[in-house]
């Protein structure tokens, strides 16, 4: 996905996984990208270039794999 290539280019490879508290941040961005979607008024986001309902996914995904590994560092 573009927007986990980016991050990863930004950040670190797999830093997405040690990102303090994780659950609520990556919940938080789920949901303002849903939302940003749903007003109708942007389909991508303008700094990433990445479509918000992929972002809102992409989002949700990263907390169930942290619930499934149990790798949240809140």
């Amino acid at each position: 996905m573009k927007g986990f290539h980016r991050g990863a280019v930004k950040y670190s490879d797999n830093g997405w996984k040690d990102v303090p508290n994780a659950r609520n941040r990556y919940l938080d961005a789920g949901d303002r990208h849903f939302d940003k979607y749903l007003q109708g008024k942007e389909v991508y986001d303008p700094e990433s270039g990445v479509h918000h309902l992929g972002a809102a996914v992409w989002n949700l995904l990263a907390v169930l794999e942290l619930e499934l590994t149990k790798n949240d560092k809140d």
